[in-house]
């Protein structure tokens, strides 16, 4: 779960307590916690600064689509449900008004690009919860056992209850807004503190598994409407009523890419509106004819219609993720298309895509050996050998200004975006 903890005054900090741990992203400036410092579970004080920046806190685990700081590591598993919960009082008269927060928010993504989706409720106190849930269920109270519907054999608990593991001061409360959510990683807000629509992204499925398969014809084929491991965005009202389903994929194209998994949205203009952007790929493939199927596309926030912005971004490890928006341009998270540099066994049986270096670079002597005679030099494609070789900066991407590891971005309103794209920082 992620507290976002916003006052507009310097007020005390809360006492937050998580049963499972917690990771800090405190605001800019805050000389206390480090950004993705790993907390335990004896709790904190979270004071404010001086600023209306807000302070981020994540109980247990943080999703694996998050950027982290360099030095941090991961805790936890995987869950079993997913719910967003938020936070109101009655007794606290300086918060003003309350709603859910996004599941991206806090991360070093929108710290970059200082997103305005929060503009309208600077004020708020906010919970988002998220866990992943195999099947769309209705909501119930009580546990029950779910299974997965194509290995019926693997089945997990499922029980959001009312949000009574999460932690909070006297005088709030935590109310459920939306469970039964199916592997959720994004979430966008439009219109005012009154009256506002919630698109929460489900993402389809990773990993490839005989489990996940989403060309099966147990769950329909691939572009079933009701396919729980294919990508859509679910809208919500501000009661937590869902309103419609939109850009599942299709056979015409006019959808979200069906292998997934789409991964970020956000509207242009934060809770103003404007376009609605999401990222997607075909990554969990891992299969040769799939490297660059990385994109980031345009989605009708009524028909649901999908129009790709940007194609032909790295695919591998990782795809393209999160998105900001700031002064005419999109952000975004380019994540490596390998987990060590080198191109292995491991990516693709060695057919998935090199990684792309950012800045020219020079090898090391090293060669790395894949076993079977197969030895492989660093952002080399797989088996090719060149020890010592200068690497020239986006070799092998197909736009200029196209690397990996790292935050790119593009201006907003070119007429061809893909010839604008530029590293914004890398993992230099």
């Amino acid at each position: 779960m992620k507290l976002i903890a916003t006052r507009h005054d310097n007020a005390p900090g809360l006492d937050i307590h998580c049963r499972k741990g917690a990771w800090l992203a405190p605001q800019a400036g805050d000389p206390t916690v480090r950004l993705g410092a790993y907390l335990g579970t004896e709790g904190i004080n979270v004071a404010p600064g001086e600023s209306d920046g807000p302070l981020h806190v994540c109980c247990g685990a943080p999703a694996a689509a998050h950027p982290r700081a360099p030095g941090s590591e991961r805790k936890g598993g995987t869950g079993t449900a997913s719910s967003a919960f938020r936070v109101r009082t009655a007794t606290d008269p300086r918060v003003e008004q309350t709603a859910p927060v996004a599941l991206g928010e806090g991360t070093i993504m929108e710290k970059l690009a200082n997103r305005p989706m929060r503009s309208g409720w600077a004020r708020a106190i906010s919970f988002v919860f998220t866990l992943a849930l195999f099947l769309m269920l209705p909501g119930f109270a009580a546990a029950e056992t779910v299974a997965n519907p194509i290995c019926t054999n693997n089945t997990a608990s499922f029980n959001p209850g009312n949000g009574q593991d999460i932690v909070v001061p006297s005088g709030f409360k935590v109310s459920v807004f939306a469970k039964a959510l199916n592997f959720p990683t994004g979430i966008a807000f439009r219109g005012n503190q009154n009256r506002f629509e919630v698109f929460v992204l489900e993402s389809g499925h990773g990993l490839p598994s005989r489990c996940n398969d989403e060309t099966s014809s147990v769950v329909g084929g691939e572009f079933s409407p009701t396919n729980p491991f294919t990508p859509d965005i679910l809208v919500f009202s501000e009661s937590g009523q869902l309103i419609r389903t939109l850009a599942k994929p299709t056979a015409n194209g006019g959808g979200l890419q069906a292998h997934g998994p789409a991964v970020d949205i956000g509207f242009e203009r934060g809770l103003a509106g404007g376009r609605l952007f999401a990222t997607d790929s075909n990554q969990s493939l891992r299969t040769t004819g799939f490297n660059n199927s990385s994109r980031i596309v345009i989605v009708d926030p009524t028909t649901g219609h999908v129009t790709p912005f940007i194609t032909g971004l790295p695919t591998g490890d990782h795809p393209t993720e999160q998105l900001a928006f700031k002064d005419g341009f999109i952000y975004w998270s380019q994540g490596s298309t390998t987990n060590s540099g080198v191109a292995g066994r491991d990516n693709g049986n060695g057919a998935n895509q090199q990684d792309i270096p950012c800045q020219d670079i020079v090898l090391s002597q090293n060669v790395f050996d894949s076993g079977g005679g197969v030895k492989t030099s660093g952002y080399s494609p797989f088996g090719v050998q060149r020890p010592g070789a200068t690497v020239k900066a986006f070799e092998s991407a197909l736009h200029p200004g196209v690397c990996d590891g790292a935050i790119l971005r593009a201006k907003l309103n070119a007429a061809h975006p893909d010839q604008t794209i530029q590293p914004f920082s890398d993992e230099s």
